[in-house]
């Protein structure tokens, strides 16, 4: 199943998935790895795949720590105006979506820096845990941040769930229900 895709309409192939269908992490349709074989299922994991146009370096890092390191096309950038799709492979830009490349799972606070994250920012990330923010020194390269997922468009068979990380089940607890209903009504909380 396909997590990440971004595709452009010049391009045949997606420019960067992230699967566990096929086991691979592939940018300019070169695969550094197999996602499927670093995860175990059922099982929260923190999964970073990193990239630095200079040095074409990719590195894979699974809970904090890299697992696979390789280089991309010497030169090449992701090209512009394309479709990120989170969930889905994309068999063209935007579109040919196939259910057999559909994604089953969760995801949860997926990030895109504008910079190649260094080993000690993967691992920080990881050490906060599924509930933990951003270090403030990262705020400023967030190119999309999993807010920017949660107000998008979606299609499809897509459950959004509040994260158990929330106060949100502290805040039911305590208080008045007709005071909730009235507080998302006036401020789109949903």
């Amino acid at each position: 199943s396909v997590w990440f895709s971004y595709n452009v309409a010049s391009s045949r192939d997606d420019e960067f998935v992230i699967s566990s269908f096929g086991s691979y992490d592939d940018l300019f349709n070169n695969n550094l790895g197999s996602s499927a074989s670093y995860l175990e299922k059922d099982v929260w994991s923190h999964y970073c795949s990193t990239w630095q146009l200079a040095t074409t370096t990719r590195t894979i890092y699974v809970n904090g720590e890299a697992k696979k390191t390789g280089s991309s096309t010497s030169g090449r950038t992701l090209k512009k105006d394309g479709v990120l799709v989170l969930g889905q492979m994309q068999g063209s830009r935007g579109g040919g979506f196939s259910t057999s490349y559909s994604f089953g799972g969760d995801l949860y606070e997926v990030n895109i820096f504008d910079k190649m994250l260094s080993a000690e920012d993967v691992a920080s990330m990881y050490n906060k845990g599924r509930c933990g923010s951003l270090d403030p020194s990262l705020l400023q390269n967030v190119s999309f941040q999993w807010t920017d997922f949660m107000d998008a468009r979606r299609n499809g068979d897509v459950e959004v769930k509040r994260g158990t990380c929330s106060q949100w089940n502290l805040i039911r607890s305590v208080i008045d229900e007709d005071l909730l209903e009235h507080l998302i009504e006036q401020h789109s909380f949903n």
